[in-house]
């Protein structure tokens, strides 16, 4: 794994808020401008097909007027006028307003009277929209192809009326829809713009390419499915899959004949739309990538003034932890890290003064550990020296005295003295165990055979008391154990699982690993342990059993277990439902692979005062009045 130094990281979250903040221009702002960029382009691209739409209208409305104008013409009007007369008065017209590629007048047969060139080779007689200019309207034709020479044209007829108001034929000017077309043609739309011209017949009328006039759009096309009235603007893939915006509108519904609807629709690649906002991604971007060095190299001088102080700090606390309390960090500036560094060197003068102090107190720790280990050793010498005589001169009494009430003093006088014996056996023995100087002999050893070597060397206490013991350890637990300190504990538990159990006395024995631990059990069917006992059944002197006043036990034998178990690396508790319930007494001990770890841990966190501390409270009661333990 990479390990970061802390004045990199400093400079890597400038960096990041940086980033963090681009990121949030990127994937929120952006995007929402981009969406108005969108919308506002297609207003725009209907709003140039609402523009063309309406000046191509008033074109055609002033081509209109134009004819409405020369159908009052009175030499048109005249039949006095010969046909030559109103053949030079249409060319007249025509070359006036440079409008009309052709005007041909007709009368009410569909015989041509009159016309500039005559050109128009269709039968106008059977035309609905001639019929219709008959009536008495003013008729624009819908687009159409005229082959010789090829070309697209409108027709816009108005009816020729005499002075007298009487319908004697009609005038019709041929329009090429170039001459409109070449009027739209400068409208730009960049490289990629588009405009169309459509009928409903799906024809194409208008395209700056003129090799699509009058082919057909797609019927798969998305342009295809614009309504043929009203406006709008809509998104579409186009050709090559490029992304397509497109705005559209109608044109020429209430003028041409028929209500023939044409659409106008003006269409622009989206890229292109959004070209500016594209550039501006990218400047963003390598700016950013720019100002990220930028950034980088001054947050990395920037965070010099952040790093030192703590680099400081550190060497500081290295210091101290080699034990040099006279170290003083050097302060600077007036900020956190100035006050931190003062407070810093105010803990190592006040870590020097309790230094000082703790030698001072063990110094005196290990006086006292010296005197309680005097007192122990000259308490079992002036103990076991009376008993000694006393225990062997008792059987000789018994030989000799043959009244039975002396020999029943004998006998108390016995049972007394084995037991002060154990009392006093036992008492040394758990002193020894909370001495911090008794040293333990760890050997590797076998858990099954371990407890089964318990239980054969107790056959006879087992048989005497009609115990079943049943077993449940596997036997490939091994564990590292003092064998006379582990050995004591089991027959401790043993010894007290035998003595509370009651017919028919059964106890199981079983082990189980739990992680880098063995589990192990000694259950039994006696009298049970109170919840108010199970607080107190490991305490010194302490006996289940208030109403037994037996010599074999001196209370001292779970607070002898208790200590082994936690010499060992381990912790014992014990479990009871109750009255009459039988107990199981559970200790954990560490397997052969980590025992020596987990000891050697368990030694380095006990302290010298905690040890003295453990023994005052064991010993506070035999300890000589004259010595003085109020220091402590």
């Amino acid at each position: 794994m990479i390990r970061l130094t802390l004045q990199l990281k400093v400079t890597l979250l400038f960096v990041s808020i940086f980033i963090v903040s681009l990121s949030v221009v990127f994937f929120f702002y952006l995007p929402q401008v981009e969406e108005n960029l969108q919308h506002q382009a297609k207003n725009n691209l209907e709003g140039i097909a609402l523009n063309t739409a309406i000046y191509l209208e008033h074109l055609i409305e002033d081509d209109l007027n134009k004819i409405t104008l020369l159908s009052k013409n009175h030499v048109l009007r005249s039949q006095n006028n010969t046909v030559s007369e109103k053949r030079d008065e249409l060319t007249t017209y025509r070359d006036q307003y440079h409008t009309f590629d052709e005007i041909t007048l007709l009368d009410t047969n569909g015989i041509v009277v009159a016309s500039t060139d005559y050109n128009y080779r269709g039968e106008w007689k059977t035309k609905s929209w001639y019929q219709e200019s008959l009536q008495g309207s003013l008729v624009v034709t819908d687009a159409h192809v005229i082959l010789d020479p090829w070309k697209l044209v409108i027709l816009i007829i108005s009816p020729l009326k005499e002075d007298t108001g009487s319908l004697i034929g009609v005038v019709a000017g041929q329009i090429d829809l170039e001459h409109y077309w070449g009027m739209i043609d400068s409208i730009k739309l960049g490289e990629t713009g588009q405009l169309r011209i459509v009928n409903d017949q799906g024809r194409i009328l208008y395209h700056l390419n003129r090799s699509k006039i009058f082919s057909r759009i797609s019927e798969d096309s998305p342009l295809a499915s614009i309504n043929s009235s009203g406006s709008g603007s809509l998104q579409y893939t186009g050709g090559c899959h490029y992304a397509y915006l497109c705005g559209y509108t109608s044109l020429m519904g209430d003028i041409i004949f028929n209500e023939a609807q044409w659409r106008l629709m003006v269409s622009q690649q989206e890229s292109e739309i959004l070209s500016g906002l594209s550039d501006f991604k990218h400047n963003i971007f390598y700016g950013s990538v720019v100002f990220c060095f930028f950034l980088f190299v001054v947050g990395f001088f920037v965070s010099q003034s952040i790093v030192k102080p703590i680099l400081r700090l550190q060497k500081g606390m290295d210091e101290l932890a080699e034990g040099n309390f006279k170290y003083i960090v050097e302060v600077k500036g007036n900020n956190e890290l100035t006050m931190l560094s003062k407070s810093f060197n105010l803990m190592g003068e006040r870590l020097k003064e309790l230094t000082d102090k703790i030698k001072e107190r063990n110094q005196l720790v290990e006086t006292l550990l010296k005197q309680k280990d005097d007192f122990i050793h000259q308490l079992g010498h002036d103990l076991k020296n009376p008993l000694g005589p006393l225990i062997n001169l008792v059987p000789l009494l018994k030989k000799h005295e043959k009244d039975p009430k002396y020999l029943e003093v004998i006998d108390a006088i016995e049972r007394n003295t084995h037991y002060m014996k154990n009392l006093v056996s036992k008492t040394l023995f758990l002193a020894r165990l909370n001495s911090p100087n008794i040293d333990f002999n760890f050997v590797p050893v076998n858990l099954e055979k371990t407890i089964r070597n318990i239980l054969q060397l107790n056959t006879m206490l087992l048989q005497e008391n009609h115990v079943d013991v049943t077993l449940d350890v596997p036997g490939d637990i091994d564990i590292s154990v003092d064998t006379l300190q582990f050995d004591e504990l089991l027959t401790n538990l043993l010894n007290n699982a035998v003595k509370y159990s009651k017919d028919p006395r059964r106890i199981h024995v079983t082990a189980e690993k739990d992680n880098e631990r063995v589990l192990v059990s000694i259950a039994d069917n006696g009298i049970g342990i109170t919840n108010e006992q199970l607080s107190r059944i490991f305490g010194e002197f302490y006996k289940a059993d208030p109403a037994r006043h037996d010599f074999d036990s001196s209370g001292l034998g779970m607070s002898i277990a208790k200590r082994i178990v936690e010499k060992h690396g381990g912790s014992i508790w014990v479990e009871s439902g109750g009255l009459g319930k039988g107990s199981t007494f559970y200790f954990t001990i560490p397997l052969y692979d980590s025992v020596n770890q987990q000891i050697s841990n368990q030694h380095d966190e006990e302290s010298i005062q905690g040890k003295v501390d453990m023994l005052l409270q064991s010993y506070k009661s035999v300890l000589p009045k004259e010595w003085d333990t109020s220091i402590l």
